[in-house]
Parts: C-alpha cells; structure tokens; sequence
C-alpha cells in the first residue's frame, strides 16, 4: 500500500471517486468549491478521443453512484422501519426529517472529512474490499514477504537441495576391481 500511496495514483481523489463515487460525493465532493471543481478539470487533453473517454467515465460513474444510493437507501428505509417499530412502542413523537442542504463548513473540517475519506479507502484495500484492485499479484510475489519469512524460505530451498543431492545413488567408482 505504500508503494500505491507514495509512488501511484491509486489513492488519489479522482481514482478513489471513480471507485466509490457515492462515498466520495458525501465526504469531499458536495463541500468543493466552484474554483476548487474547476481545477480538477483537466484541461491539458482536449482531444475528441479524450473528450469521449472521460464521458464514457462520467457515465460508469454516474451508474455506479446511483446503484450505490440505491442500495444505501434501501438499509436506510430499513432501518427507519425498524427504528419507527421502537418509536411506536416508547410512545416516540415525530422525528426531525433529514435534510440534504449543503452545509458550509470550515477548511479543517473540510480536510478532516477529506482525510476521513482517504483512511476508509485505505483501510478497504488492506482488508482485500477493493474490487478493482488484483490481491493475488501482491500475495504471489516475494518481493513483499517480510525478510525473516523470505530468509526462512531461501535456507529451506538451500536445504532441500542439498537433501536432494545426497540422496541420489552414487556412480560407481573406476577405482574399484573386481575380483573373481
């Protein structure tokens, strides 16, 4: 993960909205300023081709936000059922309606939701959540194992070959004569 934070652009706000948008537009996108979506506007490829791609990727964003919202609405409404079951039965009056206005909040509170945003998605690729991401490139290759581990493997593999070898029938000597 280091190696994806530092030296990629896998962490990176516009790759982490493209993985999960809904959860990018609660905590980053809808406190953005104009100025600040302006910017993130790449201005520098206006080729047609270009044009087109990142269309085609507003529009697999777009599909996948919905489905998100969808699906969080969904445990929402059952979570309001269940929670309007208890109101019913504590004698509960009427509930506060949730509201979608856009708060204006503070630059620190802004960074610390941005932040926030930034440890949920590392903590998803450490607990192998990301769909997009290949985990077996990473468990397959040696180049990650921990020094003792790979140590450990080398002496076995030193080992084994020098088991292998003793093992195996020794030629016959020249030397040797035969007697009748």
């Amino acid at each position: 993960m280091k190696k994806l934070v530092e030296g990629g652009d896998y962490f990176s706000d516009e790759t982490m909205k493209h993985r999960d948008p809904l959860l990018y537009e609660q905590m980053v996108g809808q406190y953005l300023t104009e100025d600040e979506v302006a910017a993130s506007i790449d201005k520098s490829d206006l080729t047609f081709s270009s044009i087109l791609m990142s269309h085609i990727q507003m529009q697999y964003d777009n599909v996948l936000y919905n489905r998100q919202r969808d699906i969080e609405e969904g445990q929402m409404e059952e979570s309001e059922d269940d929670d309007s079951d208890l109101d019913e039965d504590f004698g509960v009056a009427g509930r506060k309606p949730q509201t979608t206005e856009k708060e204006d909040l503070s630059e620190a509170e802004r960074l610390m939701l941005r932040d926030e945003f930034l440890e949920t998605m590392k903590l998803r690729f450490i607990n192998g959540e990301d769909r997009d991401f290949n985990y077996s490139d990473v468990d397959n290759s040696v180049e990650y194992d921990p020094l003792d581990i790979r140590g450990h493997d080398e002496e076995e593999k030193y080992f084994d070959e020098d088991d292998t070898e003793s093992t195996e029938p020794e030629p016959p000597c020249a030397d040797v004569q035969m007697q009748d």
